[in-house]
Order: C-alpha cells, then structure tokens, then sequence
C-alpha cells in the first residue's frame, strides 16, 4: 500500500509538472514562430509558422520532461537509491572525525605499531590526530554505496565534522558516534529514532524516559557490548535516515556504533543488504547487531536485544539535589 500511494504521488506530480511545461512550451513555440515568420513572411504563411514554432516548443518541453522524470523515476525505484534520499540525486558530504593525542605526554598517549608477528610492540610518534579503524572501514563502504547509487555522477566531498558544525542545506552522511557532527545533530533533532548515552557506553531509543524503580534508582532500556562467543565482541550500531530539520529537502544519513565494529558493520550492511532497510519511508532508524565482526552485521528489534542500564542510583540522585 505503502508503495502505491508513492508511485500515485510520483504520476500526480509529473502530470503536474507537464502542464506547467506545455504553457512554457507554448510561449517558447511561438517565439520561435514570430522569429521564423520575420525571416520567412515571404514564402510561407505566418500562422502555419507560428503554430509549427508552438507545436515543436510544447514537443520540445515534454521531451525534456519525460526524459528527466524518466531518469528520477529510474534512481528512485531503486532501494538503494531510496535509502540515501538526496544523497543519492546530488553533490554529497561524508563527515568524519579524528581522535586527538597529546604529544606533549607520550606516556600516557602511546601508539603502538600493529605488528602480529611480533609479541612486544614498538612504541611510534605517529600523528596527533587519529582516526578509528571502524571508521576508516565504514568510510570504505559509505564511499561505495554512494558510487553504486550515483554511478560517479556526483561530487562526493570529505570533510572533518569539526570544521562543519554551522554548515546545513547539503546532503550528508556522519560516520562515527563520537563525530562530532553527530553529536550536533543527535542532540538538537527532534526525532532521531536513537541516541547514545553513558558517556556513548549504551544505545537507547531517542523517546526513552528513564524509569524508577523502588527504590529509587533510575534506569533506562539499551544495548552495550558485551562479551561474545568467540574473541569479538557483540557490537551494536544504527543507521539513521533523516531530514535536515533547518532545511528539510536534504537528508542525512547517520552511520555510527559503539565500537568499532558496530561502525564498520553498519557502514557493510548499508551497501549489502540496502534491500532490507525500510527504504520505502522519508525517515527511518534500524539497530544493527554485529556479533563476529563487522561481516555478521544484520538488522535486530530494539525491544528483543535491549537490557535495562542503572543511570543514576539514589545516592547520586541525593548528591544532585544537594549540588543544585
């Protein structure tokens, strides 16, 4: 049903926009016949050329019209097409974000090279500005489902979130829950189906009220990581379609985890199993569980995986009170 009412909505706005072209095609025709008629007066009639000019300007327009509502029509039957919104139709941002070291501490600020061949590391200096592994392997995968969508026709543009905190009206993905673009938007959208809380330890739903219990302890329902099976770590991400709130034409697409893991798997499934997001709706959030590697992700229900998380005991309650 859902689908019919979107089809019937694209038809009604096509012969819409078609009866708008015939009146420009008609005033353009005949231009061009007034034109033909002061170079032509003495060989042929000037009505035949002013209704040839009108007529081959109305061909003209519907011409022009079908051709870019067939190409439209085409990018938006196509799911994948569908899930990024405008991302999919226009020039695109991707937004990233660096962890920063403190290189006047090195102690505390070590990296190390990854080397499993050997058992003790080498410490390096390496830059002061770091980026996640599950990021750079979610950046792999947003990049490619964006070229699969768009065949390279547009421009896509990378971005650190920091330096684009003030900039809307453009279509955009943000990778990482600690992006600070992220952050931005998670924290003043009205609806983003989720959001991240304990310090970005848990997800929750974006309506969560925090509960009491008895004794007075509030807590909320959520997903963490938890130990798994094997040597990985369940991961838990979202995907997160959204409007623009300042500038609704655009979407945003929000690709972040708790680790990296969740990061890097939910950036997996939105390019292999696109099908499987709910790309028939404007908006929409899906949790993503990634239980053995970013190549296990797949798409779970908040309410059959979520757990309840303590977010402040009755003391901390008691010692809030008292600082206010």
């Amino acid at each position: 049903m859902n689908n019919l009412r979107f089809y019937l909505k694209k038809v009604s706005t096509f012969f819409e926009s078609l009866l708008a072209r015939v009146a420009t095609g008609v005033l353009l025709g005949f231009a061009v016949g007034i034109i033909l008629f002061l170079t032509l007066q003495k060989n042929v009639s000037g009505f035949v050329i002013l209704i040839a000019g009108a007529f081959a300007g109305v061909i003209a327009e519907i011409f022009v019209d079908f051709a870019e509502k067939a190409i439209q029509a085409k990018k938006l039957v196509n799911p994948l097409c569908r899930v990024l919104g405008t991302i999919a139709v226009e020039n695109s941002w991707i937004y990233i974000s660096a962890w920063r070291r403190d290189l006047d501490n090195l102690e505390h600020s070590k990296l190390y090279r990854n080397d499993p061949k050997r058992l003790s590391q080498p410490t390096i200096v390496g830059s002061q500005y770091v980026y996640g592994k599950g990021d750079a392997i979610a950046l792999s995968y947003v990049y490619q489902a964006i070229e699969k969508a768009t065949k390279g026709k547009t421009h896509i543009t990378l971005e650190d979130s920091e330096q684009m905190l003030d900039y809307w009206d453009r279509s955009v993905i943000c990778i990482g829950a600690h992006n600070s673009k992220t952050r931005e938007i998670l924290a003043k959208f009205k609806n983003t189906f989720f959001r991240f809380d304990l310090n970005y330890s848990i997800i929750i739903e974006s309506s969560c009220v925090p509960m009491i219990n008895k004794t007075g302890v509030q807590f909320v329902q959520g997903v963490a990581r938890s130990a798994g099976r094997d040597s990985s770590d369940v991961d838990y991400a979202v995907i997160m379609k959204l409007k623009d709130e300042y500038h609704p034409k655009k979407n945003i697409l929000v690709v972040a985890g708790l680790g990296d893991d969740g990061t890097a798997g939910a950036a997996y499934y939105l390019l292999n199993h696109y099908k499987e997001l709910p790309f028939e709706q404007e908006t929409f959030g899906v949790l993503i569980e990634v239980p053995s590697g970013y190549e296990s992700a797949h798409k779970v229900e908040f309410n059959q995986v979520s757990k309840s998380f303590v977010v402040m005991s009755q003391m901390e309650q008691s010692d809030d009170r008292i600082a206010t």
